[in-house]
């Protein structure tokens, strides 16, 4: 009787272990490949590689931004000053390039998953760029400002540059 006891027990035991893995493969399964949060997941990339590169193309950048088609949720970088375009590290990125980027992901996040935040702050995001760089920057941010005019939506941007403050309704101007 006590032998019998003992193996209802371990029977038990193992049964809640076999629900346990059951639910642990159910779980992999959701999440692999197929699954679909990470179909949602893959979707919302695509829709920030999207709006990336819509604020890319409003600063005239030199490069293409997209969802890598091999690597999932990783962008790829096209040269587009060459007669056909070449694929483009981001370790190559110039540091005017890599300003734009991040000002055009920034806001790309800002449209697609953090819409109720409504705050941006962009510490000088003149820096690193050359004249005409900083004049697209600076309508970019002008342009944004007037799309977002209507919404609860704040941008600041700390910057000693002068140029910046045509981008801006109000400027607070430390001495």
């Amino acid at each position: 009787n006590t032998r019998y006891q003992e193996l209802v027990t371990q029977m038990e035991v193992n049964q809640v272990k076999l629900e346990l893995i059951r639910d642990l493969r159910t779980l992999r399964d959701m999440l692999g490949d197929d699954g679909l949060p990470l179909a949602f997941i893959k979707h919302r990339f695509d829709q920030l590689a999207v709006h990336t590169q819509a604020g890319l193309a409003q600063m005239n950048a030199d490069f293409y931004v997209g969802a890598d088609a091999e690597r999932p949720m990783e962008f790829s970088f096209h040269r587009l000053d060459t007669p056909t375009p070449v694929e483009l590290p981001m370790n190559k990125l110039s540091g005017g390039q890599r300003v734009r980027l991040c000002i055009a992901f920034l806001m790309a996040l800002q449209k697609v998953l953090i819409k109720d935040v409504g705050l941006l702050v962009l510490d000088e995001p003149l820096i690193h760029t050359d004249e005409n760089g900083q004049d697209q920057i600076v309508q970019f941010l002008a342009d944004m400002r007037q799309e977002l005019k209507n919404v609860e939506h704040q941008i600041w941007i700390v910057d000693h540059n002068p140029k910046i403050g045509a981008a801006l309704d109000k400027r607070l101007q430390l001495n």
